[in-house]
């Protein structure tokens, strides 16, 4: 298990996103995201006219990186997925504890004794950590930070089962979150007996860290845990975020708030 790691998250409005994403990842070598579909409700349905340009349908993609080339990386998939533009989405850092990273690849006959892949699998487990691998330097990108906020976020995820989503939701909403995402998963028994119904919906509400507590406790109040081990309330607090704001049409440089 490896340390010094960091989750991406990218919330996208436009069609397609997800595919700049994870192109603009492929090519940088940072690894390779997962992306998913999903349905935002919230604030957008006080919009009024500008449903027409913020769609209920997103993409959700994820990424994990090193530590230290998590603030470039997020930069280039800032620029890549045209974030610094309304109505496009958002994208958030979140620390990653531990982890297991599969860098094996091989394709047809190996000449060698090990490949590039396995050596540097070694290497990490020599070291416990990828950050003596880090890609990026300020001096070649500029610094990431150029713009400091004190705002911190927090991503709380709820899994339950579909039917039980818009309460929760409501419930949160009321509470003082903007809205969630939510996209459909399935619960897996390793054992291969079921247990109720595999049919799960995980919901994504991010919110400023003072709202966090309020929140967690109407989705709590609300019956967001019941009998059923498969419900969830997960919260992960973000350590550095982007969205777009009304300043980005006054410079050119990109925002970026740890």
């Amino acid at each position: 298990m490896l340390g010094d790691l960091s989750l991406l998250t990218c919330i996208l409005s436009a069609p397609g996103s997800g595919q700049l994403v994870a192109r603009v990842a492929l090519e940088l070598g940072a690894g390779v995201p997962i992306v998913t579909n999903a349905t935002g409700t919230g604030r957008r349905d006080s919009l009024g006219l500008l449903r027409i340009t913020i769609p209920a349908e997103k993409e959700v993609a994820r990424l994990v990186v090193p530590s230290g080339d998590a603030a470039t990386v997020m930069r280039l998939l800032v620029e890549g997925a045209k974030l610094n533009r309304p109505g496009r989405g958002f994208i958030y850092q979140a620390d990653v504890k531990s982890a297991l990273v599969d860098t094996r690849l091989r394709l047809g006959r190996q000449e060698h004794a090990a490949s590039i892949e396995q050596i540097i699998a070694a290497i990490d487990e020599l070291k416990r950590s990828t950050g003596w691998r880090r890609r990026f330097t300020d001096r070649e990108i500029g610094d990431p930070l150029e713009s400091v906020s004190s705002s911190r976020l927090s991503e709380i995820s709820v899994v339950c089962t579909e039917e039980r989503t818009p309460a929760l939701l409501a419930a949160a909403m009321d509470a003082g979150a903007g809205g969630a995402t939510t996209a459909r998963v399935r619960r897996l028994s390793l054992t291969g007996s079921e247990v109720g119904t595999a049919a799960r919906e995980r919901s994504t509400i991010v919110v400023p860290a003072a709202r966090e507590t309020a929140v967690v406790k109407a989705l709590l109040d609300a019956g967001a845990v019941s009998d059923d081990p498969a419900d969830v309330v997960q919260v992960v607090r973000c350590q550095r975020t982007f969205s777009y704001s009304p300043s980005h049409a006054r410079t050119t440089r990109s925002r970026i708030e740890p």
